[in-house]
């Protein structure tokens, strides 16, 4: 029945649609008249004319009336919305469904539930409300009392009324309970078995994210440790309560209610900061309840519904910036980026780590020339934010089409072969040029002894934290970015080292140093801290990108491309290892010198993109720097200022050193 509605539209629309056409100039001439009155202009009532027949035929000549005479703000909407609301009541009883707001039209729906749907629309954006501007909350307000007057039941509202022209957050959210007891005596639309379950594995994702966002955001003494996470919570929290709204005609009341009970006193532990545990329980208890009264599983979502809901974040947070209320849009595109991270993006990135890269920064800093949807709300550049959302919207469609793609054996194997070879190069390389250093039995223990740390501790990081970790975009790049700090500064301090002792000591001098004794307690500590630093930063993710690649491929395949890149990596390090041997002992202190700086240089990058990434500083792109991905592959770098002058910074240290090394001891000599 309703899609021969709509091609029935399509044709009037096409052939002209009179109606259609009155209710589109009555809507943008309400707009014009809002506006005048806001800015103190004047106003051609005589604009709204053309709706008068029509205004007579469904007996609203008072409410138009009411409107051409309203003078301020509050009385014009209060006649907006009686004649809004009247008008497509009235228009539904005779059939003129072209004057009814046709997102929410559905010809198959009684009134009574179409009313009852879009006051809950109305409510969800009214909880919403800060109270800054009272314009918004305001007109929601005298909508919702219109829709229950044409629906038989009259409600009070004065008491919110007040609360909202007064700003008084307090008497606004006592108000909201009691306007939300009403609002769940309606009526709604009982959900189709699919619309249930889609509805139901969005409220499983939200709910999940609010109890790991906030257990990830407060400490202990109530105490905000990290903004993001904790704002997260409050945006998650609020969406699981939208969604168990939508259930209420699919479980039976004793269940709602109980579902009701338990988001409000969620949502009331985090705003006060206090109960981490009992938020805890209370999600994995509202979680129970929902899969029992629905008798439905718990069953993830696809990609094509994480992008879906994706675009929906971010088509609200253009909506929020639109109306200047870019506080509220940055909670989208953080909404919208927790979507991608970690559904989409560590899926993705053994694939095409290209394409997950460009993703990421549309959502952050942007790259190159392209600023990201972070740095446009932060700059509230409203010109530029639809073109970089829509290019974000082409890049998710493709990386939804390649996740929606089964890998072939071959590809498996690819893939996870790809992934180990890729990953590990890095440390390959750093234990390679330790190992041709420092290659006494001793050091040798150590040094294993710090891998054998650093693997363990990566599948040890994963299964401990496992919920934890695979939604959490802060505690994730908070590991990789702290490591890979952490390992750099290390790295600087050999490298200070070889270059002090080849150049002030004499290249001979040291190499016969190395080879005589062992170095000494502290030096081997470090040796071992090295080990486990390198290997845990790229062990930790690998494991991740292990694990999303085992949901889409050959188990087979992926062991055995693991194994052939495993080999592959041994082959490597063997051949550096007696490649830098048979250098001469001059070139060799060069070469394990420059190796040494080139990777401090690449871990420095990393870690502070990883910190970036987990909110911790800011990032700050640049027209001027280069984005070539080879760099951000393969270099640590990403096109920020924050990035590149840590990077420069680390090199010109690196470089001081050097120079001081050797020049200054030159110098001496003469």
């Amino acid at each position: 029945m309703k899609r021969v509605f709509l091609l029935v539209l399509c044709i009037q629309i096409l052939f002209g649609m009179e109606l259609w056409k009155q209710r589109y100039y009555l809507d943008k001439e309400l707009f014009h008249k809002q506006m005048a009155i806001l800015q103190h202009q004047n106003f051609l009532d005589e604009k709204f004319d053309f709706f008068k027949d029509t205004a007579q035929k469904l007996n609203l000549l008072k409410e138009l009336e009411a409107i051409k005479s309203a003078k301020s703000l509050e009385a014009f909407l209060k006649a907006k919305a009686k004649l809004i609301v009247k008008l497509e009541s009235r228009a539904y009883d005779k059939k003129m469904f072209d004057l009814i707001d046709m997102l929410d039209f559905d010809e198959d729906v009684k009134k009574e539930i179409l009313f009852a749907k879009k006051i809950k629309k109305l409510f969800i954006a009214l909880e919403k409300s800060d109270l800054k501007v009272n314009q918004k909350p305001l007109e929601k307000l005298f909508f919702i009392k219109e829709y229950f007057t044409v629906l038989g039941k009259n409600i009070d509202i004065s008491k919110l009324e007040k609360a909202i022209k007064e700003k008084d957050k307090e008497a606004f959210k006592k108000g909201l309970v009691a306007l939300q007891k009403e609002i769940l005596l309606l009526k709604s639309k009982k959900l189709s078995p699919k619309e249930l379950q889609a509805n139901v594995k969005s409220f499983i994702r939200y709910n999940k994210l609010t109890a790991f966002d906030y257990s990830n955001g407060v400490d202990d003494e109530g105490n905000i440790k990290n903004n993001l996470e904790y704002t997260e919570a409050v945006i998650f929290s609020a969406r699981a309560k939208e969604k168990i709204l939508t259930l209420s005609s699919n479980i039976n009341p004793e269940d709602f209610q109980k579902l009701l009970a338990i988001y409000e006193k969620i949502i009331s532990n985090i705003e006060k900061k206090k109960n981490k545990k009992e938020v805890k329980t209370l999600t994995k208890e509202a979680k129970k309840i929902v899969l029992i009264a629905t008798g439905l599983k718990d069953i993830k979502e696809t990609p094509k519904e994480i992008v879906s809901h994706i675009n929906s974040s971010l088509n609200a947070m253009l909506k929020m910036a639109k109306e200047n209320n870019f506080k509220q849009a940055d909670f989208f595109r953080l909404e919208a980026y927790s979507f991608f991270d970690p559904d989409i993006e560590i899926r993705l990135k053994p694939r095409d780590p290209a394409l997950s890269t460009e993703i990421e920064g549309l959502f952050w800093d942007g790259f190159g020339d392209i600023k990201g949807l972070g740095y446009e709300l932060a700059h509230k550049d409203i010109k530029n934010l639809p073109k970089t959302t829509a290019i974000l919207k082409e890049k998710l469609q493709q990386a939804q089409i390649e996740l929606e793609s089964k890998l072939s054996y071959a590809n498996s194997m690819l893939q996870s072969m790809m992934i180990i070879i890729r990953e590990g190069l890095e440390a390959v390389l750093v234990l390679a040029v330790l190992l041709t250093l420092f290659n006494s039995k001793r050091d040798k223990i150590f040094l294993f002894g710090g891998v054998a740390l650093g693997v363990f501790a990566s599948i040890a990081t994963y299964y401990i934290a496992k919920e934890i970790i695979s939604i959490s975009t802060s505690n994730r790049e908070l590991i990789e970015g702290g490591s890979a700090l952490l390992a750099a500064i290390m790295l600087i301090f050999v490298t200070a080292w070889i270059f002090h002792n080849t150049y002030v000591k004499g290249w001979v001098a040291y190499a016969k140093e190395l080879s005589e004794k062992s170095i000494k307690t502290g030096s081997v500590v470090t040796l071992l801290f090295i080990g486990f630093l390198v290997v845990y930063r790229e062990g930790f993710e690998t494991v991740l990108f292990y694990e999303a690649l085992a949901q889409d491929s050959y188990p087979q395949a992926v062991w055995i491309g693991f194994l052939i890149g495993l080999a592959v990596i041994v082959v490597v390090a063997v051949l550096l290892i007696k490649g830098i041997k048979k250098l001469p002992i001059n070139l060799f202190f060069k070469v394990t010198g420059l190796l040494l700086s080139i990777l401090s240089i690449i871990f420095v990058g990393a870690g502070i993109r990883g910190l970036q990434t987990a909110n911790i500083i800011s990032a700050t792109p640049s027209i001027f720097l280069p984005n070539w991905q080879f760099l951000r592959d393969y270099f640590g770098y990403s096109p920020t200022i924050e990035t590149a002058i840590a990077q420069i910074g680390v090199a010109l240290l690196l470089l001081g050193f050097y120079s001081y090394s050797k020049y200054g001891t030159l110098k001496e000599n003469l």
